[in-house]
């Protein structure tokens, strides 16, 4: 599981495909594009926070 998030926005990536990430979100968001997404500011739509980014993983 990957949480993407602040304190004002979250989202969890549920799954992806080839293109998009499936999201549960805090403003209902369903799918974006992946390219849609930067680390770098002002570069693609969506800039991700790394300081803002965790990874969950449970051992079954």
């Amino acid at each position: 599981m990957v949480i993407l998030g602040t304190t004002w926005h979250w989202s969890v990536v549920i799954r992806t495909d080839a293109t998009r990430l499936f999201l549960f979100d805090s403003l209902g968001i369903r799918s974006q594009r992946k390219e849609a997404f930067s680390v770098q500011p002002e570069l693609k739509r969506h800039t991700l926070l790394p300081d803002a980014i965790y990874f969950v993983e449970r051992e079954f």
